[in-house]
């Protein structure tokens, strides 16, 4: 059976590929900053270089999915950002390059916001442009990650926009969905023309899973549907339903 570790355990993501993971038979060992009585979840004291060397020589995974971050554009808890999104990062790579048998494959969380706006179609290859700290650290950690290139096998993934069932309200998608269910008057959206890409959190985690298996190495890969729509379009969607 083989072992996984997943780290931000409580996370909208992790929670769920966690359990289609478990589903499909691996042996899946996950980390938390918060106080956890589930079994399977190690309550991390820090992320410092010495608590994943502690956790990787208990847990000997054949395969490591980093998730945990600080996913809100909006924190202004600038050096926490840098600190979770790139630190963390570096701290977990350089435990896994110093195991005497190394993962088969890591996969770290960036994001699509290193995009930036564009009004172009984007690939793995466009220009980036982070335009927030956010997205500046993840950027950051991408660049530490390439240096561990030669050393681990990893693949870098940037999602887009993406939501599902149990997600913030802080994020687009259920922030509108609440606002229907709740019959609220009035919501603030912003620019409603802007066009992006949705997926739904059952395809981006059948996309997780396939890039822990696949041959994909040293790579960089977006996560997406690949079909813009414009948050009037959305909005128009939870309203007919």
């Amino acid at each position: 059976m083989a072992k996984v570790f997943i780290t931000g355990a409580n996370g909208f993501t992790a929670s769920s590929l966690i359990k289609s993971l478990e589903k499909d038979g691996f042996d899946v060992t996950a980390s938390s900053s918060k106080e956890n009585k589930t079994k399977n979840i190690i309550t991390m004291k820090d992320f410092s270089q010495n608590t994943f060397t502690e956790i990787l020589d208990h847990v000997k995974p054949d395969f490591i999915i980093h998730l945990a971050a600080i996913s809100s554009v909006i924190d202004q808890d600038n050096v926490n950002i840098f600190n979770v999104n790139s630190i963390m990062v570096r701290n977990l790579l350089s435990s896994a390059s110093a195991m005497k048998c190394k993962p088969k494959k890591i996969i770290l969380s960036s994001s699509a916001n290193l995009y930036g706006p564009s009004k172009n179609k984007l690939n793995e290859l466009s220009d980036l442009n982070p335009i927030n700290m956010y997205s500046m650290s993840k950027l950051f950690m991408e660049e530490m990650a390439k240096n561990f290139f030669s050393k681990l096998n990893i693949v870098i993934t940037r999602p887009f926009n993406y939501s599902g069932p149990s997600h913030s309200s802080n994020f687009l998608m259920p922030k509108i969905a609440e606002h229907f269910s709740k019959n609220k008057k009035e919501i603030s959206l912003g620019n409603t023309n802007i066009i992006r890409d949705f997926s739904y959190i059952d395809d981006v985690i059948i996309a997780y899973k396939k890039l822990m298996l696949s041959s994909s190495k040293s790579e960089i890969i977006n996560i997406c549907s690949s079909k813009g729509q414009s948050i009037t379009e959305i909005v128009k969607i939870f309203e007919s339903v």
